[in-house]
């Protein structure tokens, strides 16, 4: 493999074009600079791509999908990258053998049995043996604590400018008992079910199936069951030794359990009342799956008793949702989800720009995904979208009434027009650069104002001071000005200077060398 950065180029845009030979040459070449921001990156995908264009069509590894993305937004008609066993669209997709999968059902193929529980999971740690830990299993992680400066088991882990806290120093966040109704110092209040230490289950008893000492959470004929084995023991499945039918294994308890209830005479552990599956009760009986149809169907059920068509995919996709309890936590507890339920009890218009003029951002930018997702809104260009309504509130902002229609004039007519263009023609689009030149032309407005003149007043003398004073960003003001001039605010011709590039001298490495040793040991200096 050559390490000529323009013969890695060259191999990359010719798989490309022989991919895709309907997409110009000029869109491969900005796809490539996009994806390929520094040599080591066009290193792998010149790698990736060195045995043909395969790797295009399935979208791994992983810098292949992002070059697929790019090309796609610019008219390519190659497949969107597709895990090959959950089939949802992914960018991040590695190989696994002979397809290509996403990282999370790559996970799940190099899952191991845990050396804690038995069951075979994701490992997310393992012992100093090696032997594999699953997610509940794993343990808190040790580190030093940022309060008391003990290494300890870290109950908070560090964020927003906040050390870890151990175990011993963390204290349980203020809300409301679930049960007592107090407001107290309450634990699993991320988790909606806050309990005070007062209220949280206190006996312990010998589990009959691990023989640890913890809470009971079910009593069954052989004794007290602990909450991992009562969780075990319900998502226990395989081949019955008595039926040889694929049932819940309940006799003898424990992870040697064969039989299933019927032909070990034992009452069903549990049983859903809707399905009537062997699944771990969650709400009313139910398990979780029917849990979350009876709550999808209560959340989106109008006044008038019935589901309106459009959120009547919404609702099919919530009920088909790989994890049920993630999706029955977010109808829960999700800012979304609360959103939801206006629109279906009509508190709230079906239709972007009410989502537009949500004060909850994020919770409203999340359900316009999920709603453009199943078809309940019509897609659009989010960039677009979020540019429009800072626009509209950069206009509220301008003192002046005439300098307020001129910058909406020329943000609708000129900066937003141009991006719409682009988001038509599949192209990326930032809003970085049309944020600076609006600013630009109001700070101009602005500092012509304070000192008694307007646009007409403006010349290249005036200009220039301008451009002095100000920020160096509202050097984008010349796109305004060249639509200022065409629609005859200007009389005179204008020309923005370029600010000159500014270059330090460098330092040799004695001097370097200098300056660290009287940093260090020069004691007048600190």
């Amino acid at each position: 493999m050559s390490r000529c950065v323009a013969c890695r180029r060259d191999l990359v845009a010719a798989r490309v074009a022989e991919a895709d030979p309907s997409l110009a040459p000029e869109k491969i070449s900005a796809a490539i600079e996009t994806t390929a921001v520094n040599p080591s990156v066009l290193g792998a995908l010149s790698s990736a791509l060195a045995g043909g264009p395969g790797a295009l069509r399935a979208g791994a590894p992983v810098v292949v999908g992002r070059l697929v993305a790019g090309l796609r937004a610019r008219g390519s008609q190659l497949p969107e990258p597709r895990c090959a066993v959950w089939g949802r669209a992914s960018r991040l997709l590695v190989r696994s053998g002979d397809r290509d999968v996403c990282p999370r059902c790559r996970s799940y193929e190099l899952a191991e049995p845990c050396a804690a529980c038995g069951e075979r999971r994701p490992v997310i740690s393992r012992s100093p043996d090696g032997s594999p830990r699953c997610w509940r299993c794993s343990g808190r992680p040790r580190r030093r604590c940022g309060t008391c400066g003990e290494e300890r088991p870290i109950a908070k882990r560090a964020s927003d400018g906040e050390p870890d806290v151990c175990d011993r120093c963390f204290k349980p966040p203020v809300a409301t008992c679930t049960r007592c109704g107090r407001r107290k110092p309450c634990y699993f209040v991320a988790a909606g079910r806050p309990i005070c230490a007062s209220c949280s289950p206190r006996k312990i008893e010998r589990c009959a199936h691990c023989g640890a000492q913890r809470p009971p959470c079910a009593r069954w004929p052989e004794g007290p069951v602990c909450e991992p084995c009562y969780r075990a023991a319900l998502g226990r499945r395989g081949t019955c030794a008595g039926c040889g039918e694929e049932r819940r294994l309940a006799s003898p308890p424990g992870p040697g359990a064969t039989l299933c209830c019927d032909c070990a005479g034992v009452p069903p552990l549990a049983r859903c009342k809707g399905c009537g599956a062997e699944e771990r009760p969650y709400r009313h009986g139910l398990c979780a799956r029917c849990a979350l149809a009876e709550r999808a169907r209560e959340l989106l059920t109008g006044p008038a008793g019935f589901m309106t068509a459009p959120l009547v995919p919404v609702y099919e996709a919530l009920v088909a949702a790989r994890q049920p309890y993630s999706a029955l936590n977010w109808l829960r507890s999700g800012k979304g989800a609360s959103l939801l339920a206006d629109m279906a009890a009509n508190k709230l218009a079906l239709s972007h720009e009410a989502l537009d003029a949500h004060p909850r951002r994020p919770a409203a930018e999340y359900l316009r995904q999920v709603l453009v997702a199943n078809g309940a809104l019509p897609g659009r260009n989010e960039h677009v979208g979020r540019l429009e309504r800072w626009v509209r509130a950069k206009i509220v902002g301008i003192e002046r009434p005439e300098h307020r229609r001129m910058v909406n004039t020329y943000a609708t007519w000129v900066v937003l027009q141009r991006l719409r263009r682009r988001a038509d023609a599949g192209e990326v689009v930032h809003s970085r650069l049309a944020k600076t030149r609006v600013n630009a032309a109001a700070h101009l407005l602005t500092w012509l104002a304070e000192r008694g003149q307007g646009l007409a007043d403006l010349d290249q003398s005036l200009l220039e001071r301008f451009l002095e004073a100000t920020w160096p960003s509202d050097q984008e003001i010349g796109d305004f000005l060249s639509w200022a001039a065409r629609h005859r605010y200007t009389t005179v011709a204008l020309e923005v200077p370029r600010r000159p590039r500014e270059e330090g001298r460098a330092l040799d490495d004695d001097a370097r060398w200098e300056i660290a040793k009287r940093l260090l040991h020069d004691e007048s200096s600190s």
